[in-house]
Formats: C-alpha cells, structure tokens, sequence
C-alpha cells in the first residue's frame, strides 16, 4: 500500500507507491529532496485532513548505470548514449498511476512556464549549493591556469608547435569539463546522485558535440543568411540542442528534430529566461562580485530545468 508522509521542508503530505520506500522522493511542492521512509508514518497516528501529494521516487544513490540500454529505453543512433530507464525522479501531484500504467504517464513536478522554472531552479540551487559552487571554482580556476599557460607559449618564437599543441590540449580540457559540469548540474535537476567526479564525464561526449556544434552553426548562420527572420525562430527552437547531445538523449541529426518538437508553443520561453540570467548576473555583481558564485550556478541549473521540463513533457498525457 502507499506510504504517506510529511515533507521536513514545507510540511506537504505526500505519497509514495510502496517499491519507493528507502529511495528519494521530490517534493512537488517546495522542490526539496526528501527521504521516502521505510513505513506509513500515519499508520499509528491517523491521517490528518486534507489529501497527500503524490509523488514517484527518484532513483536510489547506490544504483549503478550498467552503461547498457534497457528494453523500455530508445536510443537515439549511434552517438546516443544509452541509458538505463529508472522510476522518475521528480515529484508528482498527481494521483498515482494504477500498478500496470507506464511510468511516463504521470505528470511530472518540473514546470515550463518561465516563473515556475526559475522558482524551481532557486530550490534545487539552495539544496545543492555547495557542490555548484565548487564545481564552478573548480572549472574556473583549470580554465584560468590553462589560459596563462597557453598565452605565456603563444609569446613569437621558433617553438610554434609548443603553443598549437598546447592550445588543442587547452580547449580539450576545457571542452570535457564544460560538458562534464552540465552532465552534473541535468542529474542535480533529475534528482540523481552527483558529486564533482561527474566534472570528468563530458570528455567522451566531446566528438559528438563537436560536431553536432559544427552542424548547429551552420544551420542558424544558414538562416539568418537566407533571412534574418528564419534564423530567431531557429534559435528560439531548437535552444535544447546541445543539451541532448551532452546527456546522450539523441543522436546528431535527431536532437534537431526533438528540440523542435520540445520547444512547441514555447518559442518565447528561452526570451524570458535570458532576462531571468541576466538580472541575476547583476545582481551577483552588485553583490562586490562574490555573488556571481551564486548566480552562475543558479542560471545554468535554471537552463537545465528548463531543458528537463520540457524533455520529459513529451510523455505527458494531452
């Protein structure tokens, strides 16, 4: 039977099928990750009134991700990574789903409208902030040595294999790391487990990004060629792009096609999320600087709610 519960954040009743219990569950209504116990805690001490929120557990810390795809889980071709499918990791508030219904049926905590983004991302920011934030400094600090040493070898001179070399090992470094730390923050938004050895998990999606970055820009500089018109709507649609690539959801030429079919009815959603980020940059500047800690975390997490929200509102029911 369900086991009902109270969130430690905000106080909601929630709900949980049975197979959660141990696991992590998000709260629908404040955002927070909370521990799914092991009973009813209700049992002995009756139900107060109103209804409990349902939600759907999020995979355990201790599961591994054999690398292998699962029967229920499409791959997107031949550079797609594949995946295990797992419970959903997102809070629902719902009413849960018969035993036999697909998981993907029930609809899923994470909003698309830009208020609802940004609130969401604020919460999943506080709960993680530590962990941003060192990874922030982490790939500032690699990217700002790496910076120097390839300047300090650019100086004229006869040695300028050195510099090129040091150049192409430079942006290689840099390139795994900024995939690495968003493959972190999308699994901090999916409710996963994540810690700074994800920093190092973007280095095989490098290929693939490359050249699906290649293609990216080639079709937007195509449309605003053509006409200046065709390019905004291009950039407007089909934003998630490299984000599918970065998490393996789809292949090079699939991701156009699943960014355009995400971002329906949603053109002027990344609009209003640039103006979010770019007021949040002011404010960590206001903030003598130090709040850009803060706010460089909080826009890219914003980016990846957005992304996940609307990734996974493909399975919703209409």
């Amino acid at each position: 039977m369900p086991i009902e519960f109270d969130c430690p954040q905000c106080g909601a009743r929630l709900r949980v099928p049975d197979a959660a219990a141990g696991h992590k569950s998000r709260c629908p209504r404040c955002g927070a990750i909370v521990d799914v116990p092991q009973t009813d805690i209700h049992e002995t001490v009756g139900s107060p009134i109103g209804p409990a929120e349902s939600v759907e557990s999020a995979p355990s810390a201790d599961a591994t991700d054999t690398g292998w795809p699962n029967s229920a889980t499409e791959t997107g071709g031949w550079d797609a990574e594949p995946s295990v499918t797992q419970p959903s990791p997102y809070a629902t508030s719902e009413p849960m789903a018969a035993a036999g219904d697909a998981a993907s049926s029930a609809a899923q905590a994470i909003p698309t409208d830009a208020e609802g983004i940004a609130r969401f991302a604020w919460a999943v920011c506080k709960e993680n902030l530590g962990l941003l934030i060192g990874a922030v400094l982490i790939v500032g600090l690699i990217d700002t040595v790496l910076q120097a040493l390839v300047e300090r070898l650019s100086v004229p001179g006869p040695d300028r294999g050195a510099a090129a070399a040091a150049a192409l090992v430079a942006w290689v470094i840099e390139a795994g790391l900024a995939i690495g730390y968003w493959r972190m923050v999308l699994k901090i938004v999916r409710g996963e487990a994540a810690d700074l050895n994800d920093l190092l998990s973007g280095f095989r999606r490098i290929p693939v990004v490359f050249v699906g970055s290649l293609l990216f820009g080639t079709v937007i500089v195509a449309g605003f060629v053509v006409f200046i018109v065709p390019g905004v709507i291009l950039s407007l649609r089909l934003w998630p792009y490299h984000l599918l690539l970065i998490e393996g959801r789809a292949g090079i030429t699939e991701a156009f096609s699943v960014a355009w079919e995400m971002t329906a009815g949603h053109w002027a959603l990344p609009i209003l999320l640039s103006v979010i980020g770019f007021l949040a940059v002011i404010l960590g500047l206001l903030a003598c600087g130090v709040g850009l800690l803060v706010a460089i975390p909080y826009i890219t997490v914003m980016w990846a709610s957005a992304y996940v929200g609307l990734y996974d509102q493909r399975d919703r029911p209409q």
